[in-house]
């Protein structure tokens, strides 16, 4: 009875160890509300304090729904108060891979494949339109 006990909590450590390094390496955590999503910067979630975009980001800096000039821009940093929201948009290319299938009229399967590559010109007029903030 023992040994099964021991054995049992033997693969649970043993799961768990794997679920760590899984979540570790694809940068997502596995269960949770927050399952499959990807692990948010500490130091961009924070209530207050100092918040600093790296080189290719671009912080927009909001107080009261509006956008403060002087301590947004690429590369910026700023003091975020907690009434304040702080918005990091990457500028760099972003790659998205996507597929599609569908069956025609014709009950013919039909299956696209695509890749899809942007990047972000405007990040004041994007900062509405898409939600990158950190409250």
């Amino acid at each position: 009875m023992a040994t099964r006990l021991t054995q049992e909590m033997t693969d649970q450590a043993v799961r768990s160890a794997v679920r760590a390094v899984r979540q570790e390496a694809c940068g997502r955590p596995d269960n949770g509300w927050r399952g499959g999503k990807p692990i948010e910067d500490p130091e961009k979630t924070k209530r207050w304090g100092f918040v600093t975009a790296k080189p290719s980001e671009y912080l927009v800096h909001m107080r009261r729904g509006k956008i403060l000039g002087r301590s947004s821009g690429q590369g910026a940093s700023c003091f975020k108060w907690p009434w304040d929201s702080v918005a990091i948009i990457p500028t760099t290319l972003q790659h998205i891979y996507f597929a599609a299938d569908q069956v025609t009229s014709e009950k013919v399967g039909v299956q696209v494949k695509g890749l899809a590559v942007y990047r972000v010109a405007r990040p004041e007029l994007t900062v509405r339109m898409l939600n990158f903030s950190f409250p």
